[in-house]
């Protein structure tokens, strides 16, 4: 029985997935929720452009997993880019980007669903850049929700294609999962270390930096 006020859609996702896409977007002053779960605030902006200059640095097409308010979708519009593809799971915010994205100059595409749902349909070796900045709908994902997709990265990437994510961990550290990326990529830099100011009510993060990692295919 599908609930009264659930898609069909909705049912046929995992419970978790349901209620990220049925519960609403709030955008105040200090930044995005879904429900009552802290997404992306304002303070992370350093970060957030940061990345997307990083997975702009190869120019061509960039993809970015998750756009959140925007701030590294239009760092990468600023860059030397030929085409861009964002994946956004919520509604609201998919709108959002396919509004942003009408005023790039670019060919751009905002694919509305999971990037579960997606990644398997990309052709292998079509992005110059990807940035991967979901947010963890599971509390006990909070590190390591990024893991399942590095071998897609891998692939779809093409030769000497830039990957970075939200690696929710502070300096001075080697990034975690150095094994794994070895496996899909030829080379790990050293990760860019950005100082940020979390605010004091922030449930998420509360050291004063922040590694971008800097990933070779």
């Amino acid at each position: 029985m599908v609930a009264k006020d659930t898609t069909y859609a909705e049912a046929l996702m995992p419970p978790a997935q349901a209620w990220w896409c049925s519960a609403p977007a709030r955008w105040d002053d200090d930044g995005l929720a879904i429900g009552d779960q802290q997404v992306i605030q304002y303070w992370e902006r350093p970060v957030m452009e940061t990345m997307g200059q990083v997975a702009a640095r190869n120019g061509g097409h960039v993809l970015e997993i998750g756009f959140g308010l925007g701030m590294s979708a239009r760092a990468i519009g600023q860059g030397r880019i030929e085409r861009y593809t964002v994946i956004e799971a919520h509604p609201e915010i998919a709108r959002r980007a396919q509004a942003w994205a009408k005023g790039l100059p670019v060919p751009a595409t905002v694919l509305e669903g999971f990037w579960q749902n997606f990644v398997n349909d990309l052709p292998a070796g079509s992005f110059d850049g990807i940035l991967f900045d979901t947010c963890p709908i599971d509390e006990s994902e909070r590190d390591i929700w990024y893991r399942a997709f590095i071998p897609h990265a891998g692939r779809l990437l093409r030769p000497g294609g830039i990957f970075t994510y939200y690696a929710h961990q502070a300096a001075p550290a080697p990034l975690r999962d150095q094994w794994l990326l070895a496996r899909h990529f030829s080379t790990i830099k050293e990760p860019i270390v950005v100082d940020v100011t979390p605010t004091q009510d922030c449930q998420y993060w509360q050291q004063s930096t922040l590694l971008v990692p800097v990933i070779y295919r």
